[in-house]
């Protein structure tokens, strides 16, 4: 019998791309020929994982942060000749996590019989397999039931997952020695909106130092945000291939940061992490997993906004005191040193 072709859009994020790995495991032990859409970085990061699949790379125009309605900057005929080259693969089924009616109407333009999704009263003429959204449920629980949806209810659910193995081959940068225990901190994120300030990442790692032993490994952002902190770190890494960052994700006993896409990819390898949150809902983007912690504050009556501030300033973030973050973060830290989640050799 024929496996059924899946075609998977996810045209978004770094993050969105770990957490849509949760569906990808299942299509995969369900003996699914899987394709998915995305972005190129997302196909590099992915491939050692999941070999078996294929990546079609496209970065659509509604994914922009600015400009995404301007429809006379659209590169049309880049958008006919990628609708061109997924409909001639003539896919059984397409699924989409996402209630964004362009995603749902491009599975329809690419002639998938079976298309999932979350409707909106925009999109429901284009999906025949909607499934009902439930308000604040975890976007990796939100693939896992369209998983069930095309599969059935009967299958695994299955977290996110990247195979730290499948990167070591790749050239790997030096780490000192030491036997202490490794933090990572990277304090940037993909839309400076998500950024806590740089002062306050100090405050927090120099207050962690009077109670907890480690080395500090620094990753700033490609822009150098963060590379400000060089003082406080034992190692600072820069300009990191994706497996590069995996392997060092890996090797770490604990990964501090935004909400961003490197604490779902620390996450996904198993290491706990620790992600201060602004404007975005912890409940549904907290890196997942059982020793994840995402520490947000309603200090703005607007929040989640999902990176769309009325104010000149995120005040979600720049409201968000260094003291109730550290109180919640010791909480946690000292939860995961009992439970021997973080090596006894952690506490002073």
């Amino acid at each position: 019998m024929t496996a059924k072709k899946t075609l998977v859009v996810e045209l978004w994020a770094l993050g969105d791309a770990v957490i849509m790995t949760s569906i990808l495991q299942m299509l995969e032990t369900a003996g699914r020929e899987v394709c998915v859409l995305c972005k190129p970085a997302t196909a590099e990061l992915l491939r050692p994982s999941y070999p078996a699949a294929r990546f079609i790379t496209w970065t659509a125009p509604w994914t922009a942060f600015r400009g995404k309605y301007r429809l006379w900057r659209w590169r049309w005929r880049e958008i006919t000749g990628v609708i061109g080259e997924l409909r001639s693969i003539r896919f059984d089924e397409a699924v989409s996590v996402r209630t964004d009616p362009r995603d749902h109407m491009l599975m329809r333009m690419v002639g998938a019989t079976t298309r999932c999704g979350f409707p909106t009263r925009m999109s429901g003429m284009f999906l025949n397999a909607p499934v009902q959204s439930v308000p604040r449920r975890h976007r990796v629980e939100d693939w896992q039931v369209l998983g069930e949806r095309l599969l059935g209810a009967n299958v695994d659910r299955v977290s996110p997952m990247l195979r730290a193995e499948a990167y070591q081959s790749s050239p790997t940068p030096e780490t000192p020695n030491s036997n202490e225990p490794v933090l990572v901190l990277h304090c940037g994120a993909g839309h400076p909106i998500r950024r806590w300030s740089i002062s306050n990442f100090e405050t927090v790692i120099r207050k962690l130092r009077t109670r907890y032993r480690f080395q500090l490994w620094l990753i700033p952002d490609g822009d150098g945000f963060g590379s400000q902190l060089a003082e406080l770190a034992d190692a600072v890494f820069s300009r990191l291939s994706w497996a590069e960052l995996v392997w060092l994700l890996a090797r770490a006993d604990l990964f501090l940061g935004n909400d961003s896409g490197p604490g779902h990819l620390a996450a996904a390898v198993g290491t706990p992490t620790v992600s201060v949150f602004g404007p975005q809902d912890p409940s549904v983007f907290t890196p997942f997993g059982t020793h994840s912690l995402g520490v947000a504050r309603d200090v703005c009556q607007y929040r989640p906004c999902f990176d769309s501030c009325r104010f000149d300033e995120p005040i979600c973030l720049t409201r968000l005191e260094c003291d109730a973050v550290l109180e919640e973060i010791g909480k946690q830290l000292e939860q995961w040193v009992n439970q021997g989640v973080l090596p006894a050799t952690f506490r002073r």
